[in-house]
């Protein structure tokens, strides 16, 4: 989707990804693959497919994240439903290399959440994290998400449902 949200933190900033920021997007995402649910590799092709996809989804929100002025990650509000005033959390990938200090991901989920809520206007946000995956569940948990499920995926691996729910 093509879009003008922006977000500040104390130490990010969060602008709409560029398509000139997809291959370092791709390379970090394929260095972590094993932290998704879609564990492939993504090619070049790939993700350029995948970005004009994007482009063309009205509810799906993909943000790239700086630190000191230097691209380090990116994040993801998607499936925004305003009418049930929700939307899901994802996509979110902090280049430990490139940010040299630690709480960035914390920071990031934190200020994603404040634009989902205030300027899209939801309410419940969403995730699913692998059980196993205790760094990103203390970040989640940190950043205000709550436990609220936890369920099998398709190929029979545990998953943590987490819900934001803004009072």
């Amino acid at each position: 989707m093509d879009h003008s949200l922006f977000g500040r933190g104390d130490r990010i900033s969060l602008y709409p990804m560029k398509m000139e920021e997809l291959e370092k997007m791709r390379i970090l995402r394929n260095r972590n693959r094993h932290s998704f649910v879609t564990s492939k590799e993504i090619t070049r092709d790939g993700q350029r497919r995948w970005y004009e996809n994007y482009l063309n989804r009205e509810n799906d929100y993909l943000f790239s994240v700086y630190y000191q002025g230097n691209w380090v990650g990116a994040v993801s509000i998607y499936n925004v439903d305003p009418k049930q005033s929700m939307a899901e959390f994802g996509r979110l990938m902090i280049d430990k290399e490139l940010a040299g200090t630690g709480g960035l991901g914390i920071e990031t989920t934190k200020v994603v959440c404040q634009i989902a809520v205030q300027q899209l206007g939801i309410q419940t946000i969403e995730l699913e994290v692998y059980a196993d995956n205790i760094p990103a569940q203390i970040t989640y948990l940190k950043s205000g998400f709550i436990p609220e499920e936890l369920f099998f995926d398709g190929e029979g691996r545990r998953m943590l449902r987490m819900k934001y729910q803004q009072t």
